[in-house]
C-alpha cells in the first residue's frame, strides 16, 4: 500500500434535477483510529492497535497558503528549508507540498481558519513494516470513496 492521505468531510448527499452524487469521507483522525481498532479488537488473541501497525496523522493537505505564508516570513522555523527547496527546484510546487505535508504541523497554521481562507486538513496513514497492504488497501476502500449516480 503506498502511503494514504484521506480529505476529511462529513457525509453529503448532492440531489439535482438529473443526477444524484454521494461523497463519503472519513470526518476526523479518530474515526480512522477507532475504526483499525475496531477490527483489530475483533481478532482473537491480538493485542494489536492502530499505531501498532500505522503511522497515523492529520496533515495539511492544501498547502499553498501555507507555503506562501512560511516563504514570506523569515522567522517561521520552516522557513529556511522551505526557501532552499524553492530555489534548488525552481519552485516546484509540488515539492513544496510535499514538504508542508509532511514537515509541517497542523497546529502551526491553525490561525489561518477565518472567515476568508479554511485549511484543508486530511489524515495520513503510512503503514509501518510488515503491515499488510491488503488492509491498506481496506482503509482506503473504507474512508475515500466518490460515487455518482444518473
Amino acid at each position: 500500500m503506498d502511503n494514504l492521505i484521506i480529505k476529511p468531510h462529513s457525509f453529503v448527499d448532492i440531489i439535482t434535477n438529473s443526477s444524484t452524487v454521494i461523497y463519503t469521507y472519513v470526518s476526523d483522525l479518530g474515526s480512522v483510529i477507532e475504526f483499525v481498532d475496531a477490527v483489530l479488537q475483533s481478532v482473537p488473541n491480538n493485542a494489536l492497535k492502530a499505531d501498532d501497525l500505522f503511522e497515523i496523522k492529520e496533515v495539511i493537505v492544501s498547502p499553498n497558503l501555507v507555503v506562501d505564508c512560511i516563504l514570506n516570513d523569515a522567522d517561521n522555523r520552516h522557513h529556511e528549508t522551505l526557501s532552499k527547496i524553492n530555489k534548488d527546484l525552481k519552485g516546484s510546487w509540488n515539492d513544496l507540498n510535499q514538504y508542508v505535508i509532511h514537515n509541517v504541523s497542523v497546529e502551526e497554521f491553525e490561525h489561518l481558519n477565518n472567515e476568508e481562507y479554511h485549511l484543508e486538513t486530511g489524515v495520513y496513514i503510512k503503514p509501518r513494516e510488515g503491515t499488510s497492504p491488503e488492509f491498506g488497501s481496506l482503509l482506503n476502500r473504507v474512508f475515500d470513496s466518490v460515487e455518482t449516480y444518473g
